[in-house]
């Protein structure tokens, strides 16, 4: 894996599986940050009832140099909207924060680097994606078998 590569992981799923296996910390063998979205975060962790959401806060908080929270204007504006109400419905706003993220990848990564995106969620695969640099695909097995064969 080159040392230049960008991870991201906008979709929840990759998170929510590592999470309920016991494995987030697997994350930190790949020795780049990797960025998730604000809003897909929140949504993650926003009840401790769901799975994995008190193991995936836990970590992110632990390790705020290596897992990147990407603030979106989708996340910032679905913030101001729970602080004002709490019991507001936001439905859709993880895909809206996703969409957004990717429409302006070249600005929240940190360099022209290669890009890997970390996914569960088939919808990340009709996303359309044109960028100067490559955009490569990859589910949460194939990420995990390439950490391996790092080994």
């Amino acid at each position: 894996m080159s040392n230049r590569v960008e991870i991201i992981m906008p979709d929840a799923g990759p998170l929510i599986s590592l999470a309920m296996a016991g494995e987030l910390d697997t994350l930190r063998k790949v020795k780049r940050p990797i960025r998730i979205v604000d809003q897909v975060l929140y949504e993650v962790t926003k009840s401790n009832a769901y799975p994995g959401a008190k193991e995936v806060k836990a970590f992110v908080d632990a390790h705020p140099e290596s897992i990147l929270v990407t603030k979106t204007n989708v996340g910032r504006l679905a913030a101001m909207e729970r602080a004002r109400d709490p019991n507001a419905k936001q439905r859709g706003l993880g895909d809206a924060a996703i969409a957004e993220f990717m429409r302006r990848l070249d600005e929240f990564a940190a360099s022209d680097a290669p890009v890997w995106l970390v996914y569960e969620d088939g919808d990340i695969t009709k996303i359309r994606i044109t960028h100067a640099r490559p955009v490569h695909l990859v589910g949460t097995r194939e990420f995990l078998l390439g950490l391996e064969g790092q080994r």
